[in-house]
């Protein structure tokens, strides 16, 4: 059994499997049977690889990561479409102290900015929070671009 198919297995039992330090912490432990845990045990570095996301779990090869103002985005090299994912970083990001892109939208509305041009924003409705950007007509209604 590959560690891939042994983490899908554990998540489809309802096992929660967190990476901690250089162990994996699972929850309900209790509920583990002597098979899982012999597996798990073979299977650790491969199962730690794939906790962290530094890891294919299609092909078990290195992934690439690149990450942005508020985002982060992972994939396999090895083929285009192998594994790709995408991830907004809220609020793990603002407990780092980084800003993500809704921080960075809402500082600009603030501003009446536009965060698509940085042209100037006028507020249609302050009920719903709807603004408009009089230069490429960017509609954003309650914080969501539109």
């Amino acid at each position: 059994m590959t560690a891939t198919a042994l983490l899908n297995e554990l998540r489809e039992r309802g096992f929660i499997l967190e990476p901690q330090g250089e162990g994996i912490k699972i929850k309900p432990a209790s509920a583990l049977t002597s098979e899982q845990r012999a597996r798990i045990k073979s299977l650790k570095a491969e199962l730690l690889q794939l906790l962290l996301g530094t890891t294919c779990p299609s092909c078990l090869g290195p992934l690439t990561i690149e990450s942005g103002k508020g985002w982060l985005h992972k994939f396999c090299p090895a083929r285009v479409g192998h594994y790709d994912y995408w991830e907004g970083l809220g609020n793990w990001a603002r407990e780092q102290g980084m800003k993500t892109g809704r921080d960075l939208m809402n500082e600009q509305i603030a501003q009446s900015r536009c965060p698509n041009c940085e042209g100037e924003l006028s507020c249609q409705d302050e009920r719903t929070s709807r603004w408009q950007c009089q230069a490429c007509a960017l509609a954003i209604i309650g914080g969501q671009i539109q």
